[in-house]
């Protein structure tokens, strides 16, 4: 049983932690979407030039012109969403957040333990200020990553075998990649039916 002193500091570092997870977490789900409208942008120009370069069957015409229109639209409902894309900004407060909250369980650790009594309530109320300061929050999937990525700390996880941490893991990083790998799965379907225009017209 935590005293209200150990509470309040593990309360900060896995708040920090998770925290840290959601900003990273974001940062590569913006950077992954900025990557997919460059790269189906490049899918359109490629289909532009190989239709000019090649000469095709009907099929592979209406397939091609398919992919490109596909394409086209996926380009135009990633370039809208992105309008409304907060991702970058709320990963910048979610990092400043946890920044701030690591500053003070520093701060707090750094004191005696008679001081740190007598602070308790002081530094319980400015850990809730930080809390909701920069208006955003973790999400499940950061806590559950934080507590995969320090299994060794929680008494629910230091027992799993080897095999049951990796598959937690592999779970984990599978519902976090799973729209990537969607887009990534639509992207290689478009290329692979381009492929296999070309490879007809070249009669290989």
């Amino acid at each position: 049983m935590k005293t209200p002193v150990e509470k309040l500091d593990w309360d900060m570092k896995v708040t920090a932690g998770s925290r840290f997870s959601a900003a990273a977490r974001l940062k590569r789900s913006f950077r992954a979407k900025q990557w997919f409208l460059v790269i189906f942008s490049t899918l359109i120009v490629l289909i532009s030039a190989v239709a000019l370069v090649f000469s095709f069957s009907p099929f592979y015409n209406r397939l091609l012109g398919f992919i490109a229109l596909a394409s086209s639209i996926l380009v135009l409902v990633f370039s809208a969403a992105q309008i409304e894309n907060e991702d970058s900004v709320t990963a910048h407060k979610l990092y400043q957040s946890a920044v701030q909250i690591s500053g003070m369980r520093r701060e707090f650790a750094a004191l005696a333990n008679s001081q740190r009594e007598a602070a308790l309530g002081e530094m319980t109320q400015r850990y809730n200020d930080a809390l909701v300061l920069h208006g955003v929050n973790h999400d499940t999937k950061d806590y559950r990553r934080y507590k995969l990525d320090h299994w060794w700390e929680f008494d629910d996880l230091k027992d799993l075998t080897r095999s049951r941490l990796f598959s937690a893991k592999l779970g984990q990083s599978v519902e976090e990649n799973l729209p990537r790998s969607a887009l990534w799965g639509a992207f290689a379907a478009a290329a692979a039916g381009v492929a296999a225009s070309v490879i007809s017209a070249m009669g290989i």
